[in-house]
């Protein structure tokens, strides 16, 4: 017995022994996963933490303004009252819901599960009207407290709506403008206190993102994009863009492109509409390029001003490839031939310029690069390596094929022209603050020569024949205001056949006025017109219509050429008119309702909308608005 007994006791220790051995590991295991969670995994857990937290009580916070040139809004946050319960303050479910239901128009039996939620959050009704957020705050429930929240609102509606873009879930950009400055835009502030604020009842801090001020003239982009859209749709096109940009400091006024959308109901639009074609479209330029063809020729002294081409009557050989112009043509001096758009006679002074100039006058006119504007989506376009172009390569390209640009990037370029020869990088942004209100330094904007005064000029008196009697472009003419502007064509590629299609094209034109001193630079472009594919008989008369509002908007352009001038002058911030417009109702009454009591500045642009024929007589405000024995218009008569 002795001996069994000593047998069980030592059996006995050694189990004991051997769970107080595994009690111990087990601890061990235990602060060593732990130690591995707080300290190894801890960033990404939190990471994961938040995210779920976050999903179900994202919040819309303020943005920061977008302006135009005017101080006229194009984006602002507008405060909202949304409603949330926080189940483990709700003391009576059941009663709560009854209270709730008649006020909010929810169904009780959803009002009580949100209010039951085994959570510490959750929404009851986002954004309700003042009333009711007034209501249920007189109510005094527990666990039911309310917050403001931002809806992001354009009061323009579609009005340079892919320039802006719009904010989706959180308030954050998803296209446009929104996205590509959404930091800027978009406060900073750590969402987690400021939910700590809120689930705290502690008062919550102002949240606000920085502000920006647009070049864009609300004004001017109206009759950009109202013009855009009905020879669009005239000319039964896939799409269209339209830009208009300041010729001395290369500011964008006017940044259009159709088909557009309404960025306050983004989603019932179809997403190729979000698409900027100003920056995102890449295309091969057509004629248009001629422009740079020949500057470029004239400034690396390859020709001179006097000098005459032959241009083959038609047709010309470049090795396997055949060269034609739309007519015959013999010998022509360079204003004939960007007057008459000859391929061959571009691509004979194409092949005289040294390729490494061309090719350098080529990038440093932007071709090739994306811009600086900061927009989403942007295109850099393609510039083939001088290593890389054949003798044919060099003659399309001389008249715009062989090189794919982007509409920002051939407005700039031709800009230049305009400008004696200075390029001035495209700018949409005039001004950025913070939230406190401190002005944000902006990135120096690009000014270079890169033409001679004396070959700008010569380049403008070529494009000022392109509208006269005999030019391409003589349908763009508009009386009493001298434009310079050059038209293109080009076949679209057709990817699937390897080929460029011969049914299929991109129509556009572009140009300056006034032609002696210019001030801005206008440039259209069609894609795809079913009607009638020639720059001639499609962008150019959109081109004209938008240069007839911009005239009659400011009859100054066409007598004096200082800028800018008179009716668009920035000194003065004025905010968006929005008289009632008459329709086709314009009797005599009805203008003097809309005019009497009008300042010069707001007469003129009230009648340019409304295409009446006005006479001013006098200065400071509108006091008589009667029938003018003169025309068959209107006699304003303004004293102060």
């Amino acid at each position: 017995m002795g001996l069994s007994e000593n047998l069980v006791n030592q059996s006995f220790a050694q189990r004991l022994k051997l769970v107080r051995w595994l009690f111990i590991l087990a601890i061990v295991g235990i602060l060593a996963r732990a130690l591995y969670l707080q300290v190894y995994l801890k960033e990404n857990l939190e990471k994961r933490a938040s995210r779920q937290y976050q999903q179900s009580r994202e919040i819309q916070l303020q943005r920061g303004t977008i302006i135009d040139a005017n101080g006229a809004l194009l984006a602002v946050s507008l405060p909202l009252h949304s409603l949330f319960a926080v189940p483990p303050e709700v003391t009576s479910p059941v009663e709560e819901a009854k209270l709730l239901e008649p006020v909010l128009g929810i169904p009780g039996d959803r009002l009580f599960r949100s209010l039951t939620e085994a959570r510490t959050f959750s929404w009851l009704s986002r954004r309700v009207h003042p009333t009711q957020a007034a209501q249920v705050k007189e109510m005094n429930l527990d666990g039911v407290h309310s917050l403001a929240e931002y809806k992001r609102f354009y009061p323009l509606g579609r009005q340079a709506s892919q320039l802006l873009g719009f904010v989706g879930v959180d308030s954050k950009g998803l296209e446009g403008l929104e996205y590509g400055f959404n930091k800027h835009l978009m406060d900073g502030s750590d969402r987690e206190n400021a939910w700590t604020q809120l689930t705290s009842g502690s008062r919550q801090k102002r949240l606000s993102g920085g502000s920006m001020q647009l070049s864009i003239d609300s004004r001017l982009q109206y009759y950009v994009e109202s013009q855009l859209k009905k020879g669009v749709a005239g000319l039964g096109a896939n799409s269209g863009v339209a830009l208009l940009m300041e010729t001395k400091t290369g500011r964008i006024l006017g940044m259009a492109s159709a088909p557009d959308f309404d960025p306050n109901r983004y989603k019932k639009f179809p997403k190729k509409s979000y698409f900027n074609r100003a920056v995102g479209v890449a295309y091969e330029p057509g004629s248009t390029f001629k422009v740079v063809t020949i500057a470029t020729a004239l400034q690396t002294k390859v020709v001179a001003p006097d000098d005459f081409f032959f241009c083959e009557n038609g047709a010309y050989n470049i090795q396997d490839r055949v060269i034609h112009d739309t007519k015959p043509h013999g010998w022509l001096s360079l204003e004939k031939i960007i007057q008459k758009s000859s391929n061959i006679c571009a691509a004979k002074i194409g092949a005289l310029i040294p390729r490494e100039k061309f090719y350098q006058t080529i990038e440093s006119l932007g071709f090739g690069s994306k811009t600086a504007l900061g927009l989403p989506a942007e295109s850099a376009g393609k510039v083939y390596k001088p290593e890389d172009w054949t003798p044919v390569k060099v003659a399309t390209m001389s008249y715009g094929h062989a090189v794919s640009v982007t509409p920002v990037q051939m407005t700039a370029a031709i800009n230049a022209i305009a400008n004696q020869g200075v390029y001035m990088s495209p700018r949409i942004v005039d001004e950025m603050r913070t939230a406190k209100g401190e002005l944000i330094p902006l990135k120096p904007q690009v000014s270079k020569q890169i033409f001679d005064p004396s070959v700008a000029t010569n380049l403008t008196e070529y494009m000022h024949a392109v509208t006269e009697e005999g030019g391409t472009g003589q349908r763009a003419r508009v009386k009493g205001l001298e434009i310079a502007a050059k038209s293109g064509t080009s076949r679209k590629f057709d990817a699937v056949a390897g080929e460029y299609s011969a049914k299929h094209h991109i129509s556009s034109f572009i140009g300056f006025f006034p032609a002696q001193k210019p001030w801005v630079t206008l440039y259209v472009m069609i894609d795809d017109p079913s009607r009638s594919y020639l720059g001639s008989r499609s962008a150019v008369p959109v081109f004209r219509e938008i240069a007839k509002k911009i005239k009659d908007l400011n009859p100054d352009l066409a007598t004096t050429f200082d800028s800018p001038p008179g009716v668009l002058s920035r000194a003065t911030a004025q905010k968006l008119d929005k008289t009632p417009m008459l329709g086709e109702n314009k009797e005599l009454r009805q203008v003097k309702h809309l005019l009497m009591g009008k300042s010069l500045r707001s007469a003129l642009f009230i009648s340019s909308r409304e295409g009446l024929k006005v006479r001013v007589k006098g200065s400071g405000t509108v006091r008589s608005v009667r029938a003018d024995p003169r025309q068959s218009g209107y006699l304003l008569v303004l004293s102060p």
